[in-house]
């Protein structure tokens, strides 16, 4: 008589024992066969020891829940992304598999509305973001961090990437958009002037430096105008800094409507200006008719009567202010003086100009 048995096992079973010899606790698969011929015969038992899998699949288990734990209690938004290939194995853009509640918060997108979307719908950019760094992190097997700025959003992200399976990036999103416009505020106040947010000095001479040295590739003369209010002090006399703050405010407007766009105008302090003017005519006639034709434009503008709004304890009152200034020129081309004597030779130009009657032009001619 021949012992036939069935192709599966009747019945798997996983058991845990200690084994005393070996001081340690084993998971035993035990598979059984029945041996049958009509009637059953008996039963054939595989044992196998499978005490590595169970602990891997305890240690996935337990890095796995920690790591849903860490999600969800985040501060920083989280969001889990994987790529989308194209036929030819392109990366195209990614999906959205997950994002954790301090993603909602940060971005201000609900989980609902992007979790299964792809990244370039739900950050509404074309591309998606991110496909060069996910690259570059699945290549160096290392997280990488970058600041980034969503224009759909109108936020700054400090940006962490790490992959923690193939194909699969967890992107770390820390706003920062409060701390940037900060940087942004301070770095303004060191370069701007805060009451006409013009240029101050010190973007100035970063300003003539560019200009001067612009001149040198191209070979077109530039000006610097130094100019100096007349008749502003009576006013502050009379009426005080704020209104006068109010008619610098203004002369700082049309500066800038008298001046083309690429040209500077900065407060160099109290009631003082200068204006540089780049890319004249490389022809030195020609560059210098074209700074008067500016200088006599920016004469006739600030002379025009100033109209100032300011509060009276009741209501408001309307002062009428005549305020004319005087200006000092020097032409500058192929980087030849420094921008220290420029600046030096447009002021005592502009002193000239006073000691003419005010209200005049004068040049600087160092040759």
């Amino acid at each position: 008589m021949v012992a036939l048995r069935t192709a599966q096992p009747v019945r798997d079973v996983v058991m845990g024992v200690y084994s005393p010899k070996l001081d340690k606790h084993t998971w035993i698969l035990v598979s059984a066969f029945p041996i049958q011929n009509g009637l059953l015969q008996g039963v054939y038992a595989l044992f196998e020891d499978i005490s590595e899998r169970k602990l891997a699949q305890a240690i996935e288990k337990e890095s796995s829940e920690r790591f849903h734990s860490l999600f969800v209690s985040m501060s920083e938004g989280m969001a889990v992304h994987q790529v989308i290939y194209d036929d030819k194995g392109q990366p195209i853009d990614y999906l959205i598999l997950d994002v954790n509640p301090a993603f909602e918060t940060q971005t201000g997108l609900s989980r609902l509305a992007v979790v299964g979307a792809l990244a370039s719908q739900a950050y509404g950019s074309e591309p998606a973001p991110f496909l060069d760094i996910y690259a570059a992190v699945a290549h160096s097997k290392q997280s990488i961090k970058f600041d980034q700025y969503f224009a759909p959003l109108n936020k700054h992200f400090l940006i962490n990437v790490f992959s923690p399976a193939d194909e699969q990036f967890v992107t770390v999103f820390e706003d920062i958009t409060d701390r940037k416009l900060a940087e942004e505020r301070i770095r303004h106040l060191a370069f701007y002037d805060v009451l006409t947010n013009l240029p101050n000095r010190s973007m100035l001479n970063d300003r003539l430096n560019r200009a001067l040295a612009l001149s040198k590739r191209t070979g077109r003369y530039g000006a610097v105008m130094f100019m100096d209010l007349d008749n502003f002090k009576p006013l502050n006399d009379q009426h005080g800094h704020d209104v006068g703050d109010l008619l610098l405010i203004e002369v700082s407007q049309r500066l800038l409507n008298s001046v083309r766009e690429m040209d500077t105008v900065a407060r160099f302090g109290g009631d003082e200006f200068v204006v540089i003017l780049g890319e004249l005519e490389k022809n030195k006639v020609e560059a210098t008719s074209h700074a008067q034709k500016v200088a006599e434009k920016i004469l006739t503008t600030l002379s025009k009567p100033y109209e100032l709004t300011v509060p009276d304890g009741i209501g408001e009152a309307l002062i009428s202010h005549r305020c004319s200034a005087s200006i000092g020129v020097v032409m500058f081309c192929n980087h030849i003086y420094s921008k220290e004597d420029i600046l030096k030779w447009a002021d005592m130009a502009m002193y000239q100009a006073k000691e003419a009657g005010r209200n005049v032009v004068r040049f600087f001619d160092p040759d």
